[in-house]
Order: C-alpha cells, then structure tokens, then sequence
C-alpha cells in the first residue's frame, strides 16, 4: 500500500514539472511575440523603414480589405509609375492619408514634383482631384496584413487601456508577492 502512494506522489510531482514547464514556454512565446510586436509596429515605422496604415474603407478590395494592415515603404519619387498603389496626402477637405493606385501621370514623371491621378481597384471612376506629390520620396504598397487593424484599433480603445494599465500590472504585482511570500 505505502508504495502506491509514493507512485503516485511521483507522479503527482512530474505532473506539476511539467504543467510548470508549459507554463515558462507560454510566458517566453509571450514576451518574444510582445517584443517582436513592438519592434515591428513602433520601432522600425519610426525609423522611416516603412509605415503602417490600417484600411477603413473597401475602394481597393481585392487588394486589401476594411481592417487589413497595409505596409508601406518609402522609395524615390522618380521611380514613380502608373499602377503602384501608393500612400498620399489627399489634397482637399481634411487632408487625410489614402492608398490608391497611379492612374495616370499627368505631368512631371521622373521629378520631385508629380501631378498625379489616382483610383481605388473597387471603384468605378477616379478621384475627382489630381495629387501633387512633394519631397523625395513616395511611399508604395509592399504587403497586406489580413484584419491585423481589428487588432490594432482594438489596442486603442478604452476597454483594452483599462487592462493594461490597471488589470495587467496588479495582475503582475499579485505573481510578485506570491513569490515572494512562498519564497519565505
């Protein structure tokens, strides 16, 4: 009989090892995911290696999707050509960023200067202004990130704000004094 409880005692050890061991591999896939995550969506974009932009509308399905993540790279303006989708300042009413595809180039190809047309892959006609495009570079579509923006706009809401500020960290502070008092 006193065997038995040794064996399972055995056991019972191994178990917990184990469940102890999973639960390391979870928390370091965590924080290497979280430090990667970081690395690509705050570090490198403010380092001018690309950009990210999260698509709100469907006026270039099929190329990317409303709540898609597309990724941006800057290059030369006068390596600008009809057909590139490209991120730019739109030049009326609020001035926001939009990701269209060159049409057509209208005057100043090759130049810092180009005057510009543009139209989304999923709509009928242009946009009804011409861009011109200022400085050095352009920035043109190098990838598509499938719903990624659900994420991000989720990470910028108040509901996820309220987890990591108040709900994380006291989460955290609870692991650190149960530490410390089993370690007593």
């Amino acid at each position: 009989m006193e065997a038995s409880f040794v064996e399972l005692d055995t056991g019972v050890r191994t178990a917990g090892a184990a469940v102890r061991t999973a639960v390391r591999l979870v928390q370091w896939a965590a924080t290497l995911l979280a430090i990667a995550a970081f690395t690509g969506l705050a570090v490198l974009p403010h380092l001018g290696m690309y950009r990210t932009l999260t698509a709100l509308t469907a006026s270039m399905k099929p190329t990317f999707s409303p709540g898609d993540v597309v990724v941006v790279r800057p290059e030369p303006i006068q390596e600008l050509k009809v057909g590139q989708v490209i991120s730019y300042q739109v030049p009326v009413g609020v001035h926001q960023v939009e990701t269209h595809r060159v049409v057509k180039i209208l005057r100043g190809a090759g130049t810092t200067r180009p005057v510009i047309q543009t139209k989304g892959d999923n709509n009928t006609v242009v946009d009804p202004w011409t861009a011109q495009l200022n400085g050095t570079t352009v920035y043109r579509l190098v990838a598509v990130v499938p719903k990624a923006g659900y994420a991000i706009n989720f990470m910028r809401g108040r509901i996820f704000h309220l987890i990591s500020v108040f709900f994380l960290p006291g989460l955290l502070a609870v692991f650190a004094l149960r530490r410390i008092w089993n370690a007593a």
